[in-house]
């Protein structure tokens, strides 16, 4: 009777109060002194906050008390709010099964064993978890989902499909579901690509270039070329982890594949590991290829051993000097050393070779400008020259408006800055900037809403960081 009446409470100590007045009403015999003065204790903890006390005074009460099941939930819940799992199942363990209703005893179980990280398959009872339990699809949405951003694997597949079929609506399952099949079983990803496409929004470029790449792949017969052309979508949109697994599985079906062995050992590097073994086997294997020495160069890089990656790089150009991305590579590292003059005519030669990529008049903008070099004549020219060539992308606005902010154009950097977050309004780096812009011209309020945004959508990061000094 109590359990059915608390339950409409959420809050706890409304719970808890609720219940010890019933008790206080009805009860048939007086109760003992000390559980009344424990449950009054208790209900003042809660109501200040103070867990801690609060369960030491529900698990006197129970003292007095030990059969009242509301009493050892309620126990059991502020125990697993203070991260003590052991009190938690001891308390949970103590209620009769017949006074509780199954699915809430159920989903006190799931969360206390964190179903989502101990299940090993979806089984009946993951599934049960999952569709009946209100945290059990969150929690297992986000434990999958930070597994598949760090080592998507195989495995994945059965929870995300599982998870897909709880909630079929949910796009960003669907869409991590797609891209599993498309590394594992690729035959399968058109037909929910297709889907996607059909969902409010439509397919994201990622999922557009990924069922294009497997439609053309799969016409050629090679099963290997067509883990290897999902694992290029991947790389270009720097998805790393799951771009290693494209490659790996490219090579599991043919082993010698030089292509394939040369960007796996890119991926490796580009998720901490050492790549270096398969990058010169690629070499070996195809001495005249220009990439394996290109990768070769970032590995050089990441190790600081500047003068290999210039070699590596050099290689590289000689074998493929029409490559705008070597070109701008070499930049990099004669920025690395110091030759700045060099370095400005390595990105002005990836322009010449791409003038219709604004990726590489990006690169030259930003190269400019975190050197302070001629930002007039090189840095601003540059960022105009990305906006012209890709007049939708955030990008181009976001640095021309902090070139301008750097020169003190303060009213041309604000007009480009808010273009930039027209478009692009969870760019950290524009909300930064935009903030630095607004204090400058004294309209804090506005400016501490921008930091605040770039520290939410950046935590951690370079630009998070930054705001949250600018907001000490």
């Amino acid at each position: 009777m109590f359990e059915n009446i608390a339950r409409r409470f959420t809050n706890r100590w409304q719970v808890l109060l609720l219940v010890a007045l019933l008790l206080l009403a009805i009860s048939p015999e007086p109760l003992h002194r000390a559980w009344v003065g424990s449950i009054k204790r208790a209900s003042v903890a809660l109501q200040y906050d103070r867990i801690p006390t609060a369960l030491e005074e529900v698990e006197a009460a129970l003292i007095a008390e030990p059969a009242l099941a509301s009493l050892h939930l309620l126990a059991s819940d502020l125990a697993f709010h203070l991260g003590d799992q052991a009190r938690s199942e001891k308390h949970l363990l103590e209620v009769q099964p017949g006074l509780l209703n199954d699915e809430s005893n159920f989903c006190r179980l799931a969360r206390l064993e964190d179903g989502a990280s101990t299940a090993q398959t979806p089984d009946a009872s993951f599934f049960r978890w999952i569709e009946a339990c209100p945290s059990g699809y969150q929690q297992a949405k986000a434990r999958w989902l930070d597994a598949f951003r760090t080592d998507p694997g195989s495995d994945q597949l059965a929870f995300f499909k599982a998870l897909h079929r709880t909630r079929p609506d949910d796009a960003q399952i669907h869409s991590v579901y797609a891209q599993l099949l498309s590394v594992y079983d690729p035959g399968r990803a058109p037909d929910h690509l297709r889907r996607l496409s059909n969902a409010p929004g439509g397919l994201n470029e990622l999922e557009r270039d990924l069922l294009r790449a497997i439609t053309s792949a799969a016409a050629q017969g090679s099963q290997a070329y067509l883990h290897a052309q999902v694992g290029q979508v991947f790389a270009r949109y720097q998805r790393w982890p799951i771009a290693r697994a494209s490659f790996q599985a490219a090579l599991q079906v043919e082993p010698d594949y030089v292509d394939a062995l040369a960007y796996f050992g890119l991926a490796r590097e580009q998720t901490g590991q050492d790549g270096s073994a398969e990058i010169l086997s690629a070499r070996a294997a195809a001495p005249e290829d220009p990439r394996p020495y290109a990768f070769l160069a970032l590995h050089y890089l990441k190790r600081g051993e500047t003068e290999l990656a210039s070699d590596a790089l050099d290689s590289a150009a000689r074998r493929d000097p029409e490559n705008p991305a070597i070109a701008a590579q070499l930049g990099s590292v004669y920025a690395e050393l110091g030759d700045f003059s060099a370095a400005t005519q390595a990105y002005l030669t990836a322009t010449d070779l791409a003038p219709d990529d604004a990726r590489f008049w990006l690169l030259l903008a930003n190269f400019s400008l975190q050197y302070d070099l001629d930002l007039s004549g090189l840095a601003r020219p540059a960022a105009r020259n990305a906006i012209s060539v890709a007049p939708q992308s955030a990008d181009g606005y976001e640095v021309l408006g902090t070139i301008q902010l750097a020169l003190e154009e303060y009213a041309l950097a604000e007009r480009s800055l808010r273009t930039a977050l027209a478009i692009k309004p969870d760019s950290p780096g524009a909300q930064y900037n935009y903030g630095l812009l607004m204090e400058i011209l004294g309209h804090p309020e506005i400016a501490q809403a921008a930091f605040d945004a770039a520290a939410i959508m950046d935590a951690g990061g370079r630009y998070g960081q930054m705001a949250e000094r600018m907001m000490d």
